[in-house]
Formats: structure tokens, sequence, C-alpha cells
């Protein structure tokens, strides 16, 4: 998913580099473009981390289980 970020990024600093002028209003739209971008990212990595530390407790819960289910056996 982090992949059409940077895509999306490349593509607007073409254009501009592509830009023949200099027009406030072009800079202004792709900075707040590079912006909502990069908001976005932000908050897909908050994700990623939210969603990896459930992840890590729910390997220690079944963990915790199987050494128990061990212990019941033994």
């Amino acid at each position: 998913m982090l992949s059409c970020y940077c895509r999306n990024i490349e593509d607007i600093y073409s254009a501009l580099m592509d830009s023949e002028s200099d027009d406030l209003d072009t800079m202004s739209n792709a900075l707040t473009a590079l912006v909502a971008i990069a908001r976005e990212q932000q908050e897909e990595i908050r994700r990623l981390k939210s969603a990896e530390h459930t992840n890590g407790l729910a390997i220690f819960e079944l963990k915790q289980q199987v050494k128990a289910l061990q212990d019941l056996i033994h």
C-alpha cells in the first residue's frame, strides 16, 4: 500500500519539475497534495504499528496457552 503513495509523490514531483510556470497556486497545490500523502502515510504507519502490537499480544497469549496445555499433558 505504501508503494502507491511513493508513486503519487513521484508523479507530483515530476509534474512540478516539468511545469513551465512558476505559478504559486501550482506550487501550493503540489505542497498540499504532498502534505496529504504524508499524513496518510503517518496514519498507515500508526495502524500497522497498532496491528503489530495486537498481533504480538495474541502470539504471547497463544504461547501461554500452549505452555499451560503442555504442563497439563506432562
